[in-house]
């Protein structure tokens, strides 16, 4: 380890941007010896932002609100939910689990309109009273 001190106790060693000083000296090795040349990790965030549209939670925000204006049940909304890819999960939240990858989302993290409250309240408004009362949700509930 070199000393990072100098003679008059100020500190020698340059400490901003080693991540780019580091990266520059990977490139410059790697097409001196002609090894394969790692991808920039700025270049991931920019794939990731590509595939943004495959992202479940952007799924669910586009496919949340034509389901709950055509559904007129929780048990018909979870049916047009499997029909988009994904299964509900009812625990203390609703939860959306993508059937592909098992990838899980809370409801309120999409938005808080697809809370399992939320949810409830603008299903039971477009209902009569009668089915209102048989219907209730009960913890662990899969669906």
């Amino acid at each position: 380890m070199a000393n990072r001190v100098s003679g008059n106790g100020k500190n020698t060693a340059d400490h901003f941007n080693n991540y780019r000083r580091t990266g520059d000296f990977c490139r410059k090795i790697e097409l001196e010896f002609g090894l394969k040349i790692a991808p920039e990790m700025n270049l991931k965030k920019k794939t990731k932002a590509l595939n943004a549209d495959q992202d479940p939670k952007v799924v669910l925000q586009q496919q949340l609100p034509r389901i709950l204006k055509t559904a007129r049940s929780f048990s018909e909304f979870t049916r047009f939910m499997k029909k988009e890819g994904f299964r509900c999960d009812i625990g203390r939240g609703l939860t959306f689990i993508q059937i592909a990858n098992g990838q899980k989302i809370k409801g309120s993290d999409v938005a808080r309109a697809y809370s399992l409250q939320n949810i409830k309240k603008r299903l039971d408004q477009g209902q009569e009273v009668g089915f209102a009362r048989k219907w209730k949700v009960s913890k662990g509930m899969r669906l």
